[in-house]
C-alpha cells in the first residue's frame, strides 16, 4: 500500500477504536474533550491490569488488537489530561512524577522547556 493509504487507514482504526471506547462519541468519556490528537486507550484498572494484552505493541498495532479481539472489557477513551489526573488519583505513578507533581521546584532543569519570545 502507499503510505498516504496506509496513514489513512491508522486513523480510521483509530477512529473507529476511541469511539468504541468513548461511548459511541469521539470523545473522552470523563470530560467530553474531543481533539483526537489528545485522546488515546486508558486501561480502566491500571497497567498493573493488562491481563491478555500483548505488552509491546506500537499503538497502531494496538488498535487493530482489539478489533481482532472483539472491544474487550476494560478499555476506555481518556484525553491526557484525565488519564494523568487518573494516574495520580489511583496511584499509577511513580514516585519520580509524584514528586514533581507536588514540588515542581524539585524538576531538573534539564526537563523544564526554555521560554522562546
Amino acid at each position: 500500500m502507499q503510505a498516504v493509504a496506509m496513514h489513512k487507514l491508522r486513523v480510521r482504526t483509530k477512529d473507529q477504536v476511541l469511539t468504541h471506547y468513548g461511548n459511541g462519541k469521539l470523545a473522552c468519556v470523563r470530560c467530553g474533550f474531543g481533539d483526537v490528537r489528545a485522546l488515546s486507550i486508558d486501561h480502566i484498572h491500571g497497567k498493573n491490569n493488562m491481563e491478555g494484552r500483548p505488552r509491546h505493541y506500537a499503538a497502531s498495532q494496538f488498535y487493530r488488537w482489539l478489533i481482532s479481539e472483539g472491544y474487550p472489557a476494560g478499555y476506555q477513551t481518556l484525553c491526557m489530561n484525565c488519564q494523568w489526573i487518573k494516574r495520580f488519583e489511583q496511584g499509577e505513578h511513580s514516585r519520580k512524577d509524584q514528586l514533581f507533581a507536588t514540588d515542581p521546584g524539585n524538576r531538573p532543569a534539564e526537563s523544564c522547556p526554555k521560554l522562546i519570545i
